[in-house]
């Protein structure tokens, strides 16, 4: 196996780990109104199960992971769930109820799960052992710019093309497509499959990670609230803040991250670069409390978080023992997106109720965005200092 990091393969398993999470978060951020315009309104309470049985499908799939990944060649697992993704993708046009909606959201979160858990795998399986944790950092920024890239192309999409929305079914089918492709040449070295256990936590949760894992739901719970608002502040014209979607900024403020590590402007320590993160984020939601300008603080926000969540990624991985990385990055994966589709479900909840489920943007909808994401960083900051920190120095193995 090569010595350096930047191989053709892992290139190519980078790609395709950001054309997975543009397909996801170009449509799933708008996945419930988009379905309540199909069948008619959907209520607050039905338009968060949706999101709930997106979550459940991700979860029921995790148990059963170790086994499918150890059973059957990974690259065509991998390929299988993205093969189901994207049927379910489709799927969304042709639903005509509730009940069948929750289904396939059960079978989108299912599919996700499963390609994005089989492709941590496959990432690890391609590199060399001795640059695993350095490979782990640049997969999870591969993530991190699908879902600027597919958040902003989506929000776009349904800005200016808001009387036709299943284009948003087509951009998704598109990144899905271009995923496969770039799988598809990958290679990976042949394995002998493995005897394991039906049902394991293997390469799904690390028990010893819990604390992490609870540190990680404010920050990505702040994630869902401007992913999800970026949606209707894009059909907004009436005001330069809502001219260009939220994560065309914090995909600024992330190019920006990426060049202060990469000069090393922070130091490599976890702590620091994590804390540095944390603080540029509370005060990027300060900054937006007091001035009512999203351009200022959702870019120091974008900051913050390319600082912060590879450095929490990097903490998962160190609290793994011997062959448990894999699950280490799941783990990580299931906290970000439980906290992802809590900010998610509340942004949602909060736009609709303030609304009368048909206006936009008002000041109602814009302050408690605001409040939200002032509390859940200085939570944030807090557990981190307080309880992530010291567990991490204690516990960590690498």
């Amino acid at each position: 196996m090569s010595a350096k990091l930047w191989t053709s393969q892992f290139w190519r398993i980078s790609f395709s780990n950001f054309f997975l999470f543009a397909s996801l978060f170009t449509l799933l951020p708008q996945l419930a109104p988009l379905m309540g315009e199909r069948l008619g309104t959907l209520s607050v309470g039905e338009m968060q199960a949706v999101y709930l049985f997106f979550g459940v499908g991700v979860l029921l799939i995790g148990p059963f992971h170790a086994y499918l990944v150890d059973a059957y060649r990974r690259k065509y697992v991998y390929l299988f769930s993205l093969v189901l993704m994207m049927a379910s993708t489709g799927g969304m046009a042709f639903v005509e109820n509730f009940p069948e909606l929750l289904m396939l959201s059960v079978v989108y979160g299912l599919s996700f799960g499963l390609a994005a858990t089989a492709g941590i795998t496959l990432a690890i399986d391609i590199t060399n052992s001795t640059l695993r944790s350095q490979g782990n950092i640049c997969f999870a920024w591969a993530a991190l710019w699908g879902i600027v890239v597919g958040g902003t192309l989506g929000a776009f999409l349904w800005g200016f093309l808001v009387h036709h929305p299943y284009w948003l079914l087509y951009a998704s089918g598109v990144w899905g497509v271009l995923c496969g492709l770039s799988t598809l040449r990958i290679y990976v070295p042949f394995r002998a499959p493995l005897v394991t256990q039906a049902i394991s936590l293997d390469r799904f949760f690390l028990p010893r990670a819990w604390v992490p894992a609870l540190g990680m739901l404010p920050i990505t719970f702040v994630v869902g609230l401007w992913v999800a608002l970026s949606f209707p502040l894009a059909e907004r014209s009436d005001g330069s803040m809502f001219v260009f979607p939220v994560f065309g900024l914090a995909g600024v403020g992330l190019v920006g991250a990426y060049v202060v590590r990469s000069l090393r402007l922070v130091q490599t320590h976890v702590y620091s670069t994590i804390l540095v993160g944390l603080v540029l984020l509370v005060v990027g939601a300060f900054a937006f409390r007091l001035t009512q300008q999203n351009f200022t603080s959702v870019t120091l926000m974008g900051l913050g978080l390319g600082l912060a969540l590879p450095g929490l990624w990097l903490v998962f991985v160190k609290l793994s023992r011997h062959c448990q990385r894999g699950t280490a990055n799941t783990a990580c994966l299931i906290a970000s997106l439980a906290g992802f589709l809590l900010g998610l479900t509340q942004m949602w909840r909060a736009y609709f109720l303030n609304n009368d489920m048909e206006c936009v943007g008002t000041r109602e909808v814009l302050s408690y965005v605001e409040g939200a994401t002032l509390v859940a960083t200085l939570v944030a900051l807090a557990f981190f200092a307080c309880f992530t920190y010291p567990y991490y120095k204690r516990y960590k193995v690498r």
